[in-house]
């Protein structure tokens, strides 16, 4: 498992419909502002989900949802990230 493995799944509910959602959880890394050399350093990034699916009764309807609606799920889901694995996750049985 790598960084990039980490998936996370929720119910997102929009008015009276709940939506089973996944995404590839790209984790927070802080900007650094100066390398250790003195080199200029690098811009915060993550703290997001990636290549969000949106299921609704098995059926993907990722698609066909709006953009508000796509747009609320992915904040709920960005509001909620997944657990950050420990080393025990990266161990090979």
């Amino acid at each position: 498992m790598s960084m990039k493995d980490i998936v996370g799944k929720m119910v997102v509910s929009i008015g009276d419909i709940d939506y089973d959602c996944t995404g590839e959880w790209i984790p927070y890394q802080p900007a650094v502002m100066y390398l250790r050399n003195g080199d200029p350093g690098y811009p915060e990034e993550g703290g997001y989900y990636e290549n969000l699916t949106v299921m609704l009764d098995g059926v993907d309807v990722t698609d066909t949802l709006s953009d508000k609606d796509m747009d609320a799920i992915q904040l709920d889901m960005d509001e909620n990230p997944p657990e950050e694995p420990t080393w025990e996750d990266y161990k090979d049985d």
